[in-house]
Order: structure tokens, then C-alpha cells, then sequence
């Protein structure tokens, strides 16, 4: 997805954004890899093969935002459910690292979605430190 919404994007820093997403999912995809061939266990087919040329965004860049900031979401989740299941410390650490990086890959996907006025800041906790000084 990151590659499509990579080339229609209506906005260089989406653009920007997104191609930053596509690296991403090519190291976790490289992580997989190496550790499935390491163990002999054959690697899936990836689908970015069946990605087009085209240049015609099918959704506005808010929702192509959106998308990808839910299915970050999903990764993040997806990897601490396989980081409860192992019992290898490399996988463990691995997984630790693919949160990490996916974490902070949303976080800065939300900060856009704030930035252009598409999405409320979330709730933050009120600094009674702060508060209290400021009187």
C-alpha cells in the first residue's frame, strides 16, 4: 500500500511519507526473511509485484493517511502477539525493534494527520506539576 499511495499522493511530504513506509516494510520483509532462511523455512511471495503505474490517487490523501496510520496500528499489535508466542531471544528482540520502528512510524503519521487539521490531538495527561507552578 505504501508504494501505491506513494506515487499518487497529492502532497510531497505524504509522498515523502509513504516512501518512508515502503523502507520500512522492506526491512521487517528482510528481518523475516533471513531468520525463515536461516531455520529452511521457505519465504511467502510479497504483492508489491502487482502494484501499477498509476498516478490517480482512488482515495483523498486524508484517507490514504488514515490507512496507513491503522494498519501501522495493526502491525504494532501483530508483532506483540508474536513477540508473547516466541521463545527466541533474536525473534523477541527482533519484534521488539519492529514495534519500535512502527511505533514511531505512526506516531509521525498522527502528527501529520494533527498537523493539516485532519484529526484532533489525542487526549494528554494533565501535568499538575505544571499547573501548580503556573500559579
Amino acid at each position: 500500500m505504501t508504494i501505491g499511495f506513494s506515487q499518487v499522493a497529492q502532497e510531497q511530504v505524504l509522498r515523502e511519507y509513504f516512501s518512508r513506509g515502503k523502507q520500512l516494510s522492506k526491512h521487517i520483509l528482510s528481518s523475516i526473511r533471513d531468520v525463515l532462511e536461516e531455520c529452511d523455512i521457505p519465504f511467502p511471495n510479497i504483492w508489491d509485484q502487482s502494484v501499477n503505474g498509476s498516478t490517480t490517487a482512488p482515495f483523498s490523501d486524508q484517507l490514504m493517511l488514515y490507512i496507513i496510520g491503522i494498519l501501522s496500528n495493526l502491525g504494532m499489535m501483530t508483532y506483540g502477539a508474536g513477540l508473547s508466542a516466541t521463545m527466541r531471544r533474536d525473534i523477541s528482540a527482533m519484534y521488539g525493534s519492529f514495534i519500535t520502528k512502527t511505533g514511531a512510524y505512526g506516531e509521525d503519521g498522527m502528527a501529520l494527520m494533527i498537523e493539516k487539521g485532519w484529526m484532533e490531538q489525542p487526549p494528554q495527561f494533565i501535568d499538575h506539576e505544571k499547573l501548580a507552578k503556573g500559579k
